[in-house]
């Protein structure tokens, strides 16, 4: 294979990697998930499909996105076109600059999110396994397959000026990724916060977008989302042994990496 999957490949493969991920949590009771359905072009990013997961009584909800170079979960529920100023260099065709727009969550209902790296599928020219070699003497380029990763910026707002900019304030997800054995591994494949409450008790992330900004190849990344209520935020210290888990491997997002 030297092009990137169909979406039906890419829904298999996520659906292996989302079983292997469920499997590996004993406080999982049950679980499912749908196919990848194209979202494009009726929303900026490729593809979404929703997950169940059973636990300790409840049933929670995954969303898994599937991004593209310059897709963005961005949109105009909060700030309307040309309220925000952007780089330019930010805006990846066909979307609009209001893509990239950072969308408010209400605490109401998103008291804390995280986001779960899950796939990263890149067309590369660059062999390292000896498999790898072996088919780029037959081919021009090949496939990668980078489980736990998937490279994505949180966007936010930076209103140190009397002009709201958009800027790529975090990364998430990691940018490394290691092998072992004969898989790749993302070096930071444990939960990022982007929705929630620093040591201060202030509140970051919201509004906020994700996007994977493009990074001169073909590749399709994927990342599941996870929101909790006030409720549910609130139980993650004692009582459900799932939320206690996510909430223990949850890093907040890396190091600041401003840029207009």
């Amino acid at each position: 294979m030297t092009e990137l999957p169909s979406i039906e490949e890419l829904s298999d493969m996520l659906a292996r990697e989302f079983e292997s991920r469920m499997k590996a949590m004993p406080e999982v009771r049950d679980y499912s998930i749908g196919p990848l359905q194209l979202t494009a072009p009726e929303k900026p990013y490729y593809a979404q499909a929703n997950a169940k997961v059973a636990h300790d009584g409840r049933e929670s909800t995954v969303v898994y996105i599937a991004f593209k170079p310059g897709d963005t979960t961005g949109g105009d529920r909060t700030f309307e076109e040309g309220q925000l100023r952007m780089h330019p260099l930010m805006i990846t065709p066909p979307h609009r600059a209001i893509d990239y727009y950072p969308q408010r969550k209400e605490p109401v209902s998103s008291a804390l999110e995280v986001m779960l790296p899950t796939l990263t599928v890149e067309k590369t020219f660059d062999a390292i396994t000896a498999d790898e070699k072996r088919r780029m003497s037959h081919e021009n380029a090949i496939i990668r397959v980078i489980r736990g990763h998937a490279p994505l910026d949180l966007l936010t707002i930076d209103d140190s000026s009397s002009i709201l900019h958009v800027q790529a304030s975090h990364a998430l997800g990691g940018r490394n990724y290691v092998k072992m054995g004969d898989v790749f591994i993302g070096e930071e494949s444990r939960p990022h916060m982007t929705i929630g409450y620093s040591r201060d008790g202030k509140r970051f992330g919201d509004p906020h977008a994700v996007t994977l900004r493009p990074q001169g190849k073909q590749m399709i990344a994927i990342a599941g989302f996870m929101a909790f209520s006030p409720e549910e935020a609130r139980e993650l210290r004692p009582n459900d042994p799932l939320y206690r888990r996510i909430l223990r491997e949850t890093v907040e997002p890396a190091e600041n990496i401003k840029t207009r």
